[in-house]
């Protein structure tokens, strides 16, 4: 199983902080935006299909914001940053979008704990981990979103294998 640790920090990003309250406020009712990409470093290890986490990062509340699948083979575009400098992006759909500013569960610190073998406070979007360890990393937000009334005991065996997309949004 591969999983890709996406990592956020709304203080550089080009994806604000507006646009994640704004992207709560639509999936709080169920609406999920058609174009959804993010940046995947080590790109040469990714594949639709592949399991993903989004982590906020550089903030005083980091820790776990969403999880979803890739949709498509990576592709090298225009960097965000705009700095003339090109990266390799991967199209996704998002299955859970969780508010760290209404819930504080899922913290970097608790997770950094558990897991050690990775970052949860910053570094590159787009890290892979398989196996055992991102076996684990599922199962703990698994639960976490269970005692958040979130997910229930079948949720994750769905997310891995039977989740495509959700209901879509236009883009406004």
């Amino acid at each position: 199983m591969n999983l890709f640790i996406l990592r956020w920090n709304p203080n550089i990003s080009s994806f604000t902080m507006e646009d994640f309250e704004k992207l709560v406020r639509h999936t709080d009712k169920n609406e999920y935006p058609l174009n959804f990409d993010w940046s995947i470093y080590e790109w040469q290890n990714a594949h639709s299909g592949d399991l993903f986490i989004l982590q906020q990062v550089g903030t005083e509340n980091d820790g776990f914001v969403a999880a979803g699948k890739l949709t498509s083979e990576p592709y090298e575009d225009d960097s965000w940053r705009k700095n003339g400098t090109k990266v390799h992006y991967a199209d996704l759909a998002l299955f859970t979008v969780y508010n760290r500013t209404k819930h504080k569960n899922l913290s970097a610190d608790v997770y950094e704990k558990l897991f050690s073998f990775t970052k949860w406070h910053g570094g590159h979007s787009g890290e892979l981990i398989t196996g055992e360890k991102a076996e684990s990393i599922l199962k703990q937000i698994s639960s976490d979103l269970i005692k958040e009334k979130i997910w229930n005991e079948s949720t994750l065996d769905y997310f891995i294998n039977d989740f495509t997309r959700l209901v879509w949004l236009d883009e406004e």
